[in-house]
């Protein structure tokens, strides 16, 4: 009897250090996934991106795809998923002239002033739809509903999976009925380097007839006129590229150094300058949520954090470097502090 009372209390046990271990990580992954807002890329260089919202005009939307095409220009489209599910074959031509196409929820409602699941439903209802009509994956990008955003809405984001919130710095206000000159005039007026311009392609937007003298008239002025992806290439960011399951330089070093010191760090400047400071990495080197390590330079910055410790290659040999697997790794680094 007493050796089943001591089973039962070490299973219990065990299962409230498992509890531990997961509600501490916990604060760490929502405070680092969350997006990246994007209102402009960088002022430095002669590029502008042209965004388009809704759908609404299969009409306007088809106009718009041949002024692109007479100007071999990309653009970023950030459809309802309502539009989306009832135009799949027009979707599947734009995915694959290479035009982005970020999320944009499935029936725009105002995301803060809905709930977080709701947000969380908006943006799978319209994934799906994309994916279906498509083949193609909506993320990293996403634009919410008349740019409403607060920590929920930025949180749920995240949660869903994109990376990048993208938002715009030129905004056309074409909804209002404007004339196609009032609406050439003002982007004109407010061109400037690595501005994003907010277009859209509904039934009361004059857009797409703006769109021609738009862009011969950034061209004429030395702006070279691209996708989102390629804004942020060109800005020197780097598209995200994570894996759903891979673990980003952010989250590994800050998880690194929790084996070492006990705790988590904050931001990622801070983690960054305790990384430096141990020589895991370079001062100078940036470290990105986007990106990852492979396995050889993670195993390598163990071997730096741990150097008298001479079973590194042999104990993680067969350790997949994952977030799925990241409660192993740290089980396995605990064991060196």
């Amino acid at each position: 009897m007493r050796q089943k009372i001591t089973n039962s209390f070490k299973k219990i046990t065990s299962l409230w250090i498992l509890a531990l271990v997961l509600v501490a990580f916990l604060p760490y992954s929502q405070a680092y996934a969350q997006t990246k807002v994007l209102t402009r890329g960088n002022p430095n260089l002669p590029y502008m991106s042209l965004t388009f919202d809704d759908g609404g005009s299969v009409e306007n939307v088809k106009s718009v795809l041949e002024t692109l095409d007479k100007y071999e220009v990309h653009a970023s489209f950030f459809f309802l998923g309502s539009f989306i599910e009832q135009n799949p074959e027009l979707m599947k031509v734009i995915a694959d002239k290479g035009h982005d196409v970020g999320n944009h929820s499935y029936s725009h409602p105002y995301f803060t002033k809905v709930s977080y699941n709701k947000i969380i439903s908006e943006l799978s209802s319209s994934a799906n739809a994309f994916k279906k009509a498509t083949g193609y994956d909506m993320k990293p990008y996403v634009r919410p509903p008349y740019g409403a955003k607060n920590n929920t809405v930025l949180n749920a984001i995240s949660d869903a999976g994109y990376t990048h919130t993208v938002l715009w710095n030129v905004d056309t206000n074409d909804w209002k009925k404007k004339t196609s000159n009032e609406i050439v005039n003002h982007v004109l007026a407010n061109a400037g380097s690595g501005n994003i311009v907010l277009m859209h392609t509904t039934a009361n937007s004059n857009s797409a007839k703006a769109l021609p003298k738009i862009i011969e008239g950034l061209q004429s002025s030395g702006y070279k006129l691209v996708s989102i992806s390629e804004l942020m290439e060109a800005s020197s960011y780097t598209a995200p590229k994570l894996g759903v399951d891979e673990i980003s330089e952010v989250e590994f070093l800050n998880n690194l150094l929790y084996t070492k010191t006990g705790s988590f760090l904050s931001t990622a400047e801070e983690i960054k300058k305790s990384a430096a400071e141990l020589s895991l990495i370079e001062g100078t080197s940036n470290i990105s949520f986007s990106k990852a390590y492979t396995k050889e330079e993670m195993i390598a910055m163990i071997k730096k954090l741990y150097p008298l410790k001479s079973d590194i290659d042999k104990k993680f040999a067969n350790v997949e470097f994952k977030k799925s697997n990241l409660e192993q790794i740290i089980k396995l680094l605990k064991e060196y502090s």
